[in-house]
């Protein structure tokens, strides 16, 4: 029924498609000192990100000047993270815990769409922009 070329393209998909059995697998694969220290790290950025806020607060129908601040800021970080790391690798858990860590915890683009929401919702939109 099939062709000798389709039973030997199915062959390779199955040959690709389970791992080696060199792999790990269960629960020892999850890399828990990775998920750490991004862990750790987005709640040092979170707090920074807290301290930005609590220092430079603002109130409905008001511009969002920090948090657009700290996108900015995050945003520049994290491309001067990926270019020092490409120049010199450094130990492998500090990109993680730099990069979604500490810089994801900073950068808040979720809240940022909370706030032009807001602004829409009480009816200042030209704030939201």
């Amino acid at each position: 029924m099939f062709s000798a070329r389709a039973r030997s393209r199915s062959r390779a998909r199955k040959a690709h498609a389970d791992p080696p059995p060199s792999w790990p697998s269960g629960i020892h694969a999850v890399p828990w000192r990775v998920l750490a220290v991004i862990a750790a790290g987005g709640v040092i950025g979170a707090l920074a990100r807290q301290g930005i806020w609590a220092v430079f607060p603002y109130g409905p129908g008001v511009f969002d000047w920090a948090t657009l601040t700290i996108n900015v800021i995050g945003c520049a970080l994290i491309g001067a993270l990926m270019t020092v790391t490409e120049v010199r690798p450094p130990h492998r858990l500090i990109p993680p815990l730099l990069g979604p860590g500490v810089l994801g915890g900073f950068t808040t683009f979720s809240t940022y769409i909370v706030a032009i929401q807001q602004s829409i919702d009480i009816g200042a939109p030209g704030v939201a922009f």
